[in-house]
């Protein structure tokens, strides 16, 4: 597969580049290494997440207790890495996980027959510190989401502890020196127990603080159709083939610098569809659409660019085009067409006028022989005016230049190829 564009579907406005030589791949592979240092989660919080994970299938389907569902299954950005079972010939010596400050932890639930989600929340809210935050049901596919906030009772790791240990002792210690000079005059007896309830206030605060360091928010998707849960675990397979394939691919071209450079890419795409207002585009739907541009070699590599950032201006660049109404030469617009991540990425005609755009995983929806209404839009959400817009305005801030953004596939210079909104 040509990961550099040359006769891709949609490179029509990016001329072929020579791809990078050794030199400037070692010198920007730095450049995609802080990308990674900077956006992905701390190696505690990643721990914090994934011993979360771990609990959750223990809770639910302990057969000591009543298991309360038939199967609990981890998806979502931490499950990413956790599958990931190929083991590369270099060593890699960056985060191999996709989790972020904000990622939480997703887990689809086969319910039990005749158990209610309500049962599957009071198990989880009985083993934690756990408060129900947010509760979503969908009839059409037979589905309640729960969203927790909290930890399980033995969130705390060893490590930890030792860590804050220090920093409990050490205003203690102070009181007892302070103690030990002390006089016994009243002033001094007063200023003690000043320093005292200082200290417990200062403590009692450090333990709410590490508490709040320990929560995580929980996703538990309770689907109570077995054909329903069926589907969505085949939809998450699909998913994760097309990721596996996408990061397989650049990294048979780059080798190890293509694979931090993907692992890079989809850092900047979560945190460009974080900065996305009004929860226009999230995490998953700025993914897949970052998937689809490499599939269709949507991109340039160019020699002031790291390779992450080449993928990432293909992406804004598409995103400013494809979901734009302004003049252009292009003749892919999400009017039209309907994003396909099967097969290697592919167009499709739009299927539903229901929606403001369209992204599927077909040929899993075909193999499922689902009916048209009840197959998955993945961009069911996505608002293109505001997505062209944002992407619009980072490419002015970052990749200004030679290759100015209003001069892509014929649009005029001038031109802002996606409407303002009106406030």
């Amino acid at each position: 597969r040509n990961w550099n564009g040359r006769g891709a579907a949609g490179a029509a406005g990016y001329a072929p580049a020579p791809s990078p030589g050794p030199t400037m791949m070692t010198s920007n592979s730095f450049s995609d290494r802080r990308i990674i240092e900077v956006l992905a989660a701390p190696e505690k919080t990643h721990r914090r997440l994934v011993r979360t994970a771990r609990r959750v299938p223990e809770v639910l389907l302990d057969g000591g207790e009543h298991a309360v569902a038939s199967s609990a299954e981890l998806y979502g950005s931490l499950a990413l890495d956790m599958g990931m079972q190929a083991v590369p010939a270099w060593k890699q010596d960056w985060a191999s996980y996709y989790v972020n400050g904000r990622s939480d932890v997703d887990f689809v639930v086969d319910m039990q027959s005749r158990v209610k989600p309500s049962v599957i929340a009071d198990r989880l809210l009985s083993k934690g510190t756990w408060r129900l935050v947010g509760q979503v049901q969908v009839h059409k596919f037979a589905s309640t989401q729960l969203t927790l906030l909290g930890h399980f009772d033995d969130a705390e790791s060893d490590d930890e502890a030792a860590a804050a240990a220090p920093h409990v002792e050490e205003p203690q210690q102070q009181l007892k020196d302070e103690a030990t000079a002390a006089d016994g005059s009243t002033a001094e007896a007063d200023e003690r127990k000043g320093a005292e309830g200082e200290a417990e206030d200062k403590e009692a605060a450090k333990e709410a603080a590490a508490a709040a360091t320990r929560e995580v928010y929980l996703d538990i998707t309770c689907i109570e159709n077995p054909t329903h849960f069926k589907r969505f675990k085949k939809r998450q397979e699909a998913f994760r083939q097309v990721f596996s394939e996408a990061r397989s691919g650049v990294e048979g071209q780059f080798g190890a610098q293509g694979a931090l450079a993907f692992d890079a890419y989809i850092h900047l795409l979560k945190a460009f569809a974080a900065k996305v207002p009004g929860n226009a585009l999230t995490g998953f739907q700025a993914t897949c659409i970052g998937l689809f541009t490499l599939q269709i070699g949507h991109f340039r590599l160019k020699p002031t660019h790291s390779i992450a950032l080449s993928f990432f201006e293909g992406f804004l660049r598409f995103c400013l085009t494809f979901y734009g109404d302004g003049p252009t030469s292009w003749s892919f617009n999400y009017r039209q067409f309907a994003i396909d991540l099967s097969m290697g990425g592919r167009w499709l005609p739009r299927m539903s006028t229901n929606w403001r755009s369209e992204l599927y995983f077909m040929h899993a929806e075909e193999q499922m022989k689902t009916r048209p209404d009840e197959r998955v839009n993945v961009a069911h959400s996505l608002d293109p005016n505001r997505v062209c817009l944002e992407a619009y305005a980072l490419l002015q801030r970052a990749f200004t230049g030679e290759h100015h953004p209003g001069m892509l596939f014929g649009a005029p210079a001038a031109a802002v190829p996606c409407p303002v909104p009106q406030q």
